[in-house]
């Protein structure tokens, strides 16, 4: 028997592709802050962040959730489309499955309502694609960049608890740090020719 690849999309194969056009996403968490900035205070509340990832440049943006809802994700999708402008389609796995995910992770990705996402989606053009539950290695690289912003913000804060601010601000420097790394090969071994290629170079 032989095995079959899988068929690169089109937009794979374009001469010119343009960044941010076609984008992934994934939900991660949960994440607890402090209600308050003062340390002695022990209130916490429980939130998500969202990935959003650019599948040409693989440029990222972790965007730290205000409410954990509906209306929460519509208002991440308007922050990405002000930043990167809208994209022409976006994928996502099928945000009903998540087996290895947390109870609370599962609940809060099966309350979203996915239709007022795609509808929100829609006012600029674009599809909103899932994957089936059968193939979630449609949503990779989503899930990939998941693992390594959570490695990287382990490392950063640790055990310790964070206002909403703080880990906001931490998750964009996340993102700053993956968007500058190389992505691709030196072409020589010329001093003069040492910048490798990254996303943020490609943004």
């Amino acid at each position: 028997l032989n095995e079959r690849m899988g068929k690169i999309p089109v937009w794979r194969t374009e001469e010119n592709p343009t960044v941010w056009t076609r984008v992934g996403t994934d939900v991660l968490g949960p994440f607890y802050v402090r209600k308050t900035s003062q340390k002695d205070k022990k209130e916490m509340t429980k939130t998500f962040a969202i990935l959003w990832t650019d599948l040409i440049s693989r440029g990222v943006l972790v965007d730290l959730l205000d409410s954990a809802d509906t209306l929460g994700v519509l208002r991440s999708l308007r922050r990405v489309t002000a930043i990167y402008g809208s994209a022409k389609t976006y994928y996502s796995d099928g945000a009903s499955y998540y087996k290895k995910a947390s109870m609370e992770l599962k609940n809060f990705v099966a309350s979203i309502e996915w239709s007022q996402v795609r509808k929100q989606a829609k006012k600029w053009n674009a599809e909103w694609i899932f994957a089936t539950p059968a193939a979630p290695f449609r949503n990779a690289t989503s899930e990939r960049l998941v693992s390594t912003i959570k490695q990287s913000l382990t490392k950063i804060i640790k055990k310790n608890l964070l206002t909403f601010q703080e880990l906001s601000v931490c998750f964009l420097e996340i993102s700053a740090y993956i968007n500058n790394r190389p992505i691709g090969f030196l072409t020589s071994d010329n001093l003069d020719d040492m910048l490798p290629i990254s996303p943020s170079l490609l943004t």
